[in-house]
């Protein structure tokens, strides 16, 4: 068996130390990616949740899954708080116009009184009536008028309806304009709203068709790069190759690899967000993770050198 020359070692020195800064960026962004993730599920901030490690216990998959839009669109105009509330804030609008037409109109009040009179004090009894002479008397007090009163002898009652309409009315009137304008701008910005939320969810929702896509393309393009270094290993093997294009091949399979898990967690990010455009259930199925303490750490990391 020969050796390697020495510019290939060299080559392969230079290709293992880039390799080794590649690992070292790799873990620092790792570790970033976990503690970002401990924000968003652990309320608390102590020790023992950053020595925490998140481990997850399996691969992304790319599930398909079927875009409806237009009937993505009704529900996220049914759902969506921002549209409720702007649909509330019409229905607001409508009332106070309503109000203040109302007060433009005359106004027609029902009116009606009951009551009861009592008399008291001494009697006089003239003859002839009115302008005769006094001819007897009969002594009373204030007790005989309450008991008129209460007796309901003198019952007094009135029934009616009362009008009152202001001529000019300018104040109700500008009051009932502004009302009818503040209800034409509500219908316009819910309509702007509308056309807005259709525009992100149909946004949405090529998203994920395009991220599919490139699901299925990145796939394609890993299996092609791991037979062109298995075809690679083969010939070198036979002396018909150089380490040269054994290495590259390396790279473009490790870089396919790497596009290839990209192009799936776009896929299930670009999901959520259609989902989030929606405000509908999240759907889940994004795996399993495992909490591990620090101690563990360094175990698995021997592991998988």
């Amino acid at each position: 068996m020969g050796t390697m020359a020495p510019l290939d070692v060299v080559s392969a020195q230079s290709e293992v130390a880039s390799r080794e800064a590649d690992v070292i960026t790799a873990e620092n962004q790792l570790v970033d990616a976990e503690d970002a993730l401990k924000r968003a599920i652990f309320p608390a901030n102590d020790a023992i949740t950053w020595a925490l490690r998140i481990v997850p216990k399996d691969r992304p998959t790319a599930e398909p899954y079927p875009v409806d839009l237009d009937r993505a669109i009704r529900t996220a105009i049914e759902q969506r708080t921002d549209v409720v509330a702007a649909r509330k804030g019409l229905e607001r609008n409508d009332i106070s116009l309503q109000y203040a037409r109302n007060q433009i109109l005359p106004q027609l009040d029902l009116v009606a009184s009951y009551g009861g009179a009592g008399l008291g004090g001494t009697s006089l009894t003239r003859d002839p009536p009115f302008l005769g002479p006094v001819v007897s008397t009969t002594p009373g007090g204030y007790s005989d008028a309450l008991s008129s009163v209460f007796g309901n002898d003198f019952p007094t009652w009135r029934v009616g309806f009362q009008v009152s309409y202001s001529i000019l009315n300018r104040q109700a009137r500008a009051s009932a304009a502004q009302a009818r304008l503040a209800k034409e701008q509500a219908q316009a910005s819910f309509r702007r709203l509308e056309l807005q939320v259709a525009a992100e969810v149909r946004a949405a929702g090529r998203a994920v068709e395009t991220n599919f896509k490139l699901v299925a393309a990145t796939g394609a393009a890993r299996e092609l790069a791991a037979q062109r270094l298995d075809a690679e290993e083969k010939k070198f093997a036979a002396g018909m190759s150089t380490n040269f294009f054994v290495t590259q091949a390396q790279r473009d399979l490790a870089l396919a690899e790497v596009n290839e898990i990209r192009s799936i967690a776009n896929y299930r990010k670009s999901v959520i967000n259609f989902e989030r455009a929606q405000e509908a259930g999240i759907s889940g199925g994004g795996g399993s993770i495992q909490l591990a303490s620090s101690s563990s750490r360094s175990s698995a990391s021997t592991s998988s050198q």
